[in-house]
């Protein structure tokens, strides 16, 4: 029961908080909606969205005849009004563009929203995301020349190149064409200036072959500079006999040490067999000498060339 104010002599009568009352309207007893309650005043955020959604409301109105007419024809049969698909258009969230590729083409505001989302799990620049047993997460970037790897843990992070699995880091590796030759003759050095970038330590000498040479002796050697030619030998490596097509590795005796900004000459000597290189459109500055012996200690004096042979570089 529930005092009914209004009713003459406050009567009580039936009623169900929430639902109904009963009350007497000009002298008619009548079953009357419970009041609903009052809202208190709107938060910060509300307020802020509220005026946002009015502002658009506004908006709508001066917006081109075309773009009004689009929304009466795509609203007619829905739920929505035209005013809801003009904003939908100010929001950019009205849909998106399909090209006859398939390609989906989303509005810029689709982009931001999605970029804001992503920043809650990684905000700075070169960040990855990636999955894990729960959630996403950020992944920060390597140093350089760090390889992306599974670890030992099985999780997945970054790694030096030597020890990844990966290719390891090349140093005066060029752009090459793998399906044109350019020949390697025998009894003859050649090799490519490699300059230092960094604290680098080098393992072996390595090139590409466009096609295999079963009858080929090599022997890897890096020179010091004398002068942008080959001067004093600094390491060597054993013959090694057979090239197979594609990447070829020839070890070094010892590991050398390369210093930023410093020439080197990485090269090879081709005792038995020619080579066929894989042809570089680069160019890079190649010199050449005969040799079919020991490896000369200095150089002897070197042409000089740009060739296509010198499909070669330093590897760690």
């Amino acid at each position: 029961m529930a005092v009914v104010k209004g009713d003459p002599g406050q009567i009580r009568r039936n009623s169900l908080r929430g639902a109904f009352y009963l009350a007497n309207h000009r002298g008619q007893l009548v079953m009357k909606a419970w009041p609903k309650k009052r809202p208190g005043p709107m938060s910060e955020r509300q307020q802020a969205a509220s005026d946002k959604f009015a502002e658009a409301a506004l908006a709508t109105k001066f917006m081109t005849g075309t773009a009004q007419e689009m929304a009466r024809v795509l609203s007619k049969g829905t739920n929505g009004l035209p005013r809801d698909y003009l904003m939908m258009c100010l929001y950019g969230r009205l849909g998106w563009v399909v090209d006859i590729n398939g390609r989906n083409l989303f509005a810029m505001a689709s982009m931001q929203q999605v970029s804001l989302i992503l920043d809650s799990i990684g905000q700075t620049s070169g960040d990855m995301l990636l999955r894990d047993a729960k959630y996403w997460r950020a992944l920060s970037a390597g140093a350089i020349s760090d390889v992306l790897t599974v670890l030992p843990d099985g999780s997945i992070g970054w790694a030096p190149a030597a020890s990844s699995g990966g290719l390891p880091p090349k140093l005066g590796a060029t752009h090459f064409d793998p399906l044109t030759g350019a020949t390697f003759s025998a009894n003859f050095w050649g090799g490519v200036s490699v300059m230092g970038l960094g604290s680098q330590t080098i393992n072996a000498v390595e090139f590409w072959a466009k096609a295999a040479s079963g009858a080929a002796q090599m022997i890897p050697t890096i020179y010091a500079d004398g002068g942008n030619k080959p001067g004093a030998l600094i390491q060597q490596g054993p013959a090694v006999v057979g090239a197979t097509a594609g990447l070829n590795r020839l070890p070094l005796n010892a590991a050398v040490n390369f210093t930023a900004g410093t020439l080197y000459w990485v090269g090879m000597q081709v005792t038995l067999g020619a080579i066929q290189m894989a042809q570089t459109s680069a160019q890079p500055k190649s010199a050449y000498f005969s040799s079919s012996g020991s490896i000369p200690n200095p150089a002897p004096t070197a042409g000089t060339s740009s060739s296509g042979w010198g499909t070669m570089w330093a590897a760690v």
